[in-house]
C-alpha cells in the first residue's frame, strides 16, 4: 500500500478509477547506430522490458527512428520506478547480451499530458 492510500504502482493522487495512470516522468533513451540494426538487437530486450515495465510503473513506450539511431520514449508513474527499471540486473544483462551499449538516458518531470 502506498502511503497516500493508493497502491505502490498507482498512487491515489496519480490514478483515476477506470483510467490509465497519469504519467509523472518521461524517460528518453537514445541508441546510436543504424536504426534497423539497433532495432534488430533490441528485439530480445523488448520482450523482457515489456514484461518488467509494469512491475516498475511503466505506462507506455514508443520507439522512433532518428537521424543517427533509435530513440525510446517511456512514460512512468514515478521517478523511482524509472530508475529501478534501469538498474534491474536482468534488463542490464539483456542489453549487454544484445551487444548494445548502455543507452544515453534522461528523465523529465511531466507537467502536462493530454491524449486525444
Amino acid at each position: 500500500m502506498h502511503p497516500n492510500g493508493g497502491t505502490a504502482r498507482y498512487p491515489r493522487d496519480r490514478y483515476k478509477e477506470d483510467a490509465m495512470a497519469e504519467p509523472v516522468v518521461v524517460s528518453i533513451m537514445e541508441f546510436s547506430g543504424n536504426p534497423d540494426e539497433v532495432l534488430g538487437k533490441m528485439k530480445g530486450v523488448d520482450e523482457l522490458a515489456s514484461r518488467k515495465a509494469s512491475e516498475y510503473g511503466g505506462i507506455s513506450s514508443t520507439v522512433v527512428k532518428t537521424d543517427d539511431g533509435v530513440m525510446i520514449i517511456n512514460f512512468w508513474d514515478s521517478e523511482d520506478g524509472r530508475h529501478r527499471m534501469g538498474d534491474d540486473p536482468e534488463i542490464r544483462q539483456a542489453i549487454q547480451d544484445a551487444g548494445m551499449p548502455p543507452p544515453n538516458a534522461k528523465g523529465y518531470e511531466v507537467i502536462q499530458h493530454q491524449t486525444a
